[in-house]
């Protein structure tokens, strides 16, 4: 599924892919301005089996369920009457045989994420509601509703600009790069924003991208300077909190886990997004550190 972010300038998608062994994985992305921010892939938790039987029962449930079955007759239209607007959520709930070389799939435009799936309020027809309860049943079998399990619940979109392990900078913390509010000031860059992308990129690196500093910002995560080359980071989410609170800006230090042997070489992570200019004060979080697998997150 598909998900328009901050009417339609950026988007969040979702793809849950559920095997009959019970082993299941949730891909997500989120972006900005056709360009990606990042990417994240959650498997299923313990041995697959433990999910074998849910899944058999949701199969049962597309053929059978008086209230979400999808096998009708006559056919239930696999595709919505109209294309989706710009601010509707696109799900597909799409059921592939590979041993038969058989599939079937149905789409519809809905309202919210993965995680908040619910029919449009000028959406309440029987076809679309078949398939958002097909789709909220087979996230319950999986993935379930908590923030936690998402990567990117609730946050504005955003596009990455930069991302590697070695750079120019000798900064040690997060940065943020902010216009003033002033109208008059509005659409002038941060006084630090040229020098620290030169500096960044050195001679000969990549130019200095276009950002609209009257409804953009741009977030510098890093740690500074490590040994291993393992370390990297990423700006997770853009969370606004309300009038008062402003924004927070989640940010992930991914390091090797136990045992690892990464090679020792001098690095420097980090991650450059440009996102919506939101609402001040806009602030990092406590960095989280998460430890990831030898061969990546």
């Amino acid at each position: 599924m598909r998900t328009p972010l901050n009417g339609g300038v950026g988007w969040q998608r979702q793809v849950l892919t559920w095997e009959s062994s019970g082993a299941w994985r949730l891909f997500e992305e989120i972006g900005y301005r056709e360009v990606v921010g990042e990417q994240n892939l959650t498997p299923s938790p313990g041995v697959p089996e433990l999910f074998a039987t849910a899944y058999a029962s949701f199969i049962d449930g597309v053929n059978t369920n008086d209230g979400w079955k999808l096998f009708l007759d006559p056919a239930l239209p696999s595709e919505p009457a109209e294309p989706c607007g710009g601010i509707s959520t696109e799900v597909t709930v799409e059921i592939r045989d590979y041993r038969r070389n058989e599939d079937a799939e149905w789409s519809r435009c809905v309202a919210g994420t993965l995680r908040s799936l619910r029919l449009r309020p000028e959406e309440r027809d029987v076809t679309t509601a078949r398939v958002v309860e097909a789709a909220t049943y087979l996230r319950n079998l999986t993935v379930g509703e908590g923030d936690d399990t998402y990567a990117y619940a609730g946050s504005w979109p955003f596009g990455t600009l930069a991302k590697g392990d070695e750079t120019g900078l000798t900064l040690v913390e997060p940065r943020i790069f902010r216009s003033s509010d002033d109208n008059a000031r509005r659409r002038e860059p941060p006084a630090d924003w040229e020098a620290t992308w030169h500096t960044h990129a050195g001679g000969g690196g990549p130019p200095l991208p276009e950002v609209d500093w009257a409804t953009e910002m741009v977030l510098l995560g890093t740690v500074g300077p490590s040994q291993e080359s393992g370390d990297t980071v990423e700006v997770r989410r853009v969370l606004y909190l309300g009038t008062e609170k402003g924004t927070q800006i989640d940010f992930v230090h991914q390091v090797p886990g136990d045992f690892c042997t990464p090679l020792s070489r001098p690095v420097h992570p980090f991650h450059i997004v440009v996102a919506p200019k939101a609402p001040a004060p806009v602030f990092f979080a406590d960095t989280k550190v998460e430890r990831v697998h030898c061969g990546g997150p």
